[in-house]
């Protein structure tokens, strides 16, 4: 219905060769399509790109460690190295204090309790749900130690967390970051009808459109 009322409107103020049922019927199929075209390639709302999902995750995983802490520092190490910057400003947001090593102002820190954590793994994979869908599959694992400026262990844990959700193959192509392996994991196979029978139906459709343009301008010609 709608897309009745914008093929009348355009119409109106379309030369009179363009008014034709053709043109109209034109018009309406290039509305479509390109309706079609944005809710394919529009991310879904709220949808997390790969660093933030394992950010979260880490974050997760930290929580109770630095819970009582409102001021530490932080060492890091180990895969997903983008990961200590992604925290940082997580808990920077919450009013936390974050001083990484080595600091410049070591001595005025020294006092503070010191969080360490390695990450032991990191991995990202996609599973095909549709033509234009994909399972996404993180998982995360981080061992920590949290100690106080005597070097005493305060706390120790480790965690193992896995999460699955989907999203667009146009998606996963756009929240790959090429410096980090983590977030760019190889992409299954496309299926056969997007290899071979999608590209014809373009190919078809615009022949289909530049056929039905030179006829409608030759008819226009002929009416001059």
């Amino acid at each position: 219905m709608r897309s009745g009322l914008i093929v009348g409107g355009l119409g109106r103020i379309l030369p009179y060769p363009f008014r034709s049922s053709h043109a109209k019927t034109v018009l309406r199929i290039v509305i479509v399509f390109l309706s079609i075209c944005y809710l394919w390639a529009a991310p879904a709302a709220g949808q997390e790109n790969h660093i933030d999902i394992f950010s979260r995750m880490a974050a997760q995983c930290l929580a109770e460690a630095i819970d009582k802490s409102s001021s530490f520092r932080l060492q890091a190490d180990g895969q997903a190295t983008f990961l200590s910057t992604e925290l940082v400003d997580r808990w920077s947001a919450t009013g936390k204090k974050v001083y990484r090593l080595p600091s410049p102002d070591s001595d005025a820190t020294a006092t503070l309790p010191l969080l360490s954590y390695t990450v032991d793994k990191a991995e990202l994979s996609y599973q095909r749900l549709g033509r234009k869908t994909l399972q996404r599959n993180a998982i995360l694992g981080i061992t920590y130690w949290l100690t106080a400026s005597d070097g005493q262990v305060l706390k120790t844990d480790s965690c193992l967390t896995q999460e699955d959700d989907e999203l667009s193959r146009a998606d996963a192509t756009r929240f790959a970051d090429r410096r980090f392996p983590e977030t760019s994991p190889p992409l299954p196979a496309a299926s056969r009808w997007r290899k071979v029978v999608e590209p014809l139906v373009l190919i078809g459709a615009s022949a289909v459109g530049t056929y039905l343009f030179f006829n409608l301008r030759s008819r226009r010609a002929g009416s001059g």
